[in-house]
């Protein structure tokens, strides 16, 4: 059966979004001699030369409708780990060199790193406690937009998104807003 369009009730230029996006993007590279005039004060230079182009080319269409953007990964328990160590290792050496020197500010910056670096260590764990959940939550609302992206689709004479399934459309250049990208 196919699917229509909720507006023109046509068939004919109707296409999955998710097949408009991936046609709608191209890359190519281009290598090879070249040449080019140009003009500057009244004069002309004439070059050439050997060049090589790389690039890739997104229609209008597929950029308004493109994928949404995968969640970040969030991993804060390793930082706090390396600084808690880089802040023991630092206050050590700090308190060693007021012990040569006799000095009050590295004392400071000793005491400091003794006092928080393992309070960062104490944190590690529960830190990744909060990533887990934040990770967790993202990736369950990254699957709902690429579900509801998986099942849209395009009529190309109405210029309208739609689902089939729950019968909702938007426009093109709010469908990305829609969905949070």
């Amino acid at each position: 059966m196919a699917i229509t369009c909720p507006k023109c009730n046509k068939d004919d230029l109707v296409q999955k979004v998710s097949a408009i996006v991936l046609s709608g993007q191209s890359s190519g590279t281009f290598s090879g001699p070249s040449g080019g005039v140009a003009s500057a004060g009244g004069k002309v230079v004439v070059a050439g030369g050997y060049t090589t182009l790389s690039g890739t080319s997104v229609t209008a269409i597929a950029k308004l409708l493109s994928k949404p953007i995968e969640p970040q990964i969030y991993k804060t328990k390793g930082t706090a780990i390396f600084l808690g160590i880089f802040m023991i290792v630092g206050g050590i050496l700090s308190l060693w060199l007021t012990i040569l020197e006799d000095m009050i500010f590295p004392f400071c910056l000793g005491a400091f790193g003794l006092i928080f670096g393992p309070f960062l260590f104490f944190m590690a764990p529960r830190m990744a406690k909060q990533d887990a959940k934040k990770n967790e939550e993202e990736e369950q609302t990254w699957k709902r937009k690429i579900s509801m992206w998986n099942a849209a689709y395009y009529c190309f004479r109405d210029d309208l998104v739609f689902d089939p399934n729950t019968g909702e459309t938007w426009p093109p250049q709010s469908f990305s807003n829609f969905l949070g990208n």
